[in-house]
């Protein structure tokens, strides 16, 4: 009986202390958000502290990987050449037949193009890199904490408690293998 004691409080406090210690390593990552001083040692989360090298990796990242002007200018040409025949269609009649829709699909392209190359020539004028950072920088640290909370609280949370499960397997193991070695 007083090993089942011992294995379950074993367990019960490596649930414990792996549930807190996420909970602390995942609030740990936002605050907190003003550095403080304990004697040598600096204390601020790690998005606080990094905060500007964070906003330059991402800028970097977003534009390399996820949205670049070939993408932005790919969509800008769909789109315009979609709407544009739609309208030309409406606007064209039907009577031409073929020849209408040759009208329609040279207009659409040369006008999707147009615009499309004029979109093309500002990417050397505008880095979505420096909008992106811009808007990072603009950010409030407190504000992404709630934001990205809002987004992923719940995997958060779910995390936590598998740290929870996990410290209770390795608590009810421990006293196990010591009473084998010992």
């Amino acid at each position: 009986m007083e090993i089942l004691l011992r294995i379950l409080v074993s367990a019960l406090f490596g649930a414990l202390i792996g549930y807190l210690a996420n909970r602390l390593a995942i609030w740990m990552l936002f605050h907190p958000i003003k550095e403080y001083r304990i004697g040598p040692f600096k204390i601020q989360g790690v998005i606080p502290r990094m905060k500007n090298e964070l906003i330059n990796r991402f800028g970097e990242i977003i534009e390399r990987e996820v949205l670049n002007y070939s993408d932005i200018v790919g969509e800008i040409k769909n789109v315009i050449k979609r709407e544009t025949e739609r309208y030309l269609d409406t606007h064209i009649p039907k009577f031409l037949g073929d020849i209408g829709d040759k009208i329609t699909r040279l207009i659409a392209d040369g006008l999707s193009n147009l615009i499309s190359n004029y979109i093309g020539m500002l990417s050397d004028k505008i880095s979505i890199r420096e909008v992106v950072i811009r808007k990072f920088k603009d950010l409030d640290v407190g504000e992404l904490s709630k934001t990205v909370n809002k987004a992923i609280g719940k995997e958060l949370r779910y995390i936590s408690i598998n740290d929870a499960i996990l410290g209770f397997i390795i608590g009810a193991l421990e006293p196990i293998i010591w009473m084998y070695i010992m």
